[in-house]
């Protein structure tokens, strides 16, 4: 018979919400579970194994004397506008981790490689539209930039012009590449990891549309400009209270749609809706931001305005979804730039072919599970 571990109630019942917040049940999943809750045994170590897989926890946690605390390494601003606290799902949680994992690892890269700090603007925060106009520049993001491109070509240049500047940018929809661990949207729109070095920037793109997560890129853009660690909503909707999260709002309405821009381009009509959906195509952006900058700037009256931006709300995500559903899966390695971060990859890969970093290091880096794999992402970024 194969010897049982003793592992702590406290640490089994930690493990089983862990898991029922990925959706398995351990209860169900083992048939001695509640003996081993209630102090009567324990599990094998191949079954200690399985639980840790289905809680997405390191195994060795199990053996500690008691659950242990996580604390987001990040200023958490999701108190949402009734300023309630949120606790961190496992995704969120684990999404975090990796990236911290990420950046920790190219931060030590960069320094062996003798990378200087990144080069992004400095900016005055008194300032927000100089902030703003220094910061599209940057990113090749002015509206001129812009211009006929399509939405796709878009995300990919704020992308690569951010990490051209030095920074790390995922722009992802899940934990690693496991499709069955979607990030929510209500929970968390993205977060900054602020360094001097590497700062690393991440979009949550769960059910958003190319123009949500250019707000999101922006506002956490904002942050990284701030030299601020973040966790955020990034409402347009919602400035809070002041501080760095109406900062960060304004920062990404300005770079989005400037405000002289705005004014030389506007036309003054009955349905702000229909001038705000013709803007759209100009700036690249959702008509909402556009309908809140109308307001913001006075150019349309805030009389029905609540009832206005419903219906346009209503109308883009529909638009969203319709949006979503001409998108396929993609390439495995087409997205694995967005998930894992281009500028990371590249690191990660030159490292392991100069054997500076073992197979092993990589697999955990990129989320992949053989050599095979990653001459095949080699290749895909031209670097075969």
């Amino acid at each position: 018979m194969s010897s049982q571990l003793a592992v702590a109630p406290t640490v089994l019942r930690w493990a089983e919400e862990r898991a029922q917040q990925a959706d398995s049940s351990l209860t169900a999943r083992f048939t001695h579970w509640q003996d081993w809750v209630d102090g009567r045994g324990g599990p094998t170590v191949r079954q200690a194994e399985q639980i840790a897989n289905y809680a997405h926890v390191p195994f060795g946690t199990l053996f500690l004397p008691a659950p242990p605390e996580f604390e987001i390494p990040l200023t958490d601003f999701r108190l949402g506008v009734e300023g309630d606290a949120q606790d961190p799902s496992t995704e969120l949680r684990d999404a975090i981790h990796l990236s911290i994992v990420r950046q920790d690892w190219f931060v030590s890269h960069a320094k062996r490689e003798g990378f200087g700090p990144a080069r992004l603007p400095r900016i005055d925060t008194a300032d927000v539209i100089a902030a703003a106009r220094d910061a599209t520049r940057a990113l090749a993001f002015t509206v001129e930039d812009r211009g006929a491109a399509s939405r796709g070509e878009l995300r990919r240049r704020i992308r690569t012009s951010f990490e051209a500047l030095g920074g790390l940018v995922v722009m992802t929809s899940m934990v690693g590449h496991n499709s069955h661990r979607p990030l929510d949207r209500s929970e968390f729109r993205g977060f900054a990891l602020y360094d001097d070095i590497a700062p690393l920037i991440f979009v949550n793109t769960h059910d958003d549309s190319l123009a949500g997560q250019f707000f999101t890129f922006l506002h956490e853009l904002g942050h990284i400009l701030r030299a601020e660690t973040a966790l955020d909503n990034a409402d347009p909707c919602h400035h809070g209270r002041g501080g760095a999260e109406a900062w960060c709002n304004a920062f990404a309405a300005e770079a989005l749609v400037p405000a002289a821009d705005l004014r030389a381009h506007f036309v003054p009509v009955e349905a702000p809706a229909e001038e705000a959906k013709r803007l759209s195509a100009r700036y690249q952006c959702s008509p909402l931001v556009i309908l809140l900058r109308l307001r913001e700037l006075q150019l349309i009256g805030s009389t029905g305005f609540n009832e206005v931006y419903g219906e346009l709300e209503l109308d883009v995500v529909d638009r969203a979804q319709a949006e979503r559903a001409t998108r396929s899966g993609g390439d495995f390695y087409r997205n694995l730039p967005y998930r894992s971060g281009e500028r990371l990859s590249r690191a990660v890969i030159a490292d392991v072919r100069g054997g500076d970093v073992s197979y092993t290091e990589a697999f955990r880096l990129l989320g992949l599970r053989s050599a095979t794999q990653i001459d095949e992402y080699a290749r895909h970024l031209g670097l075969s």
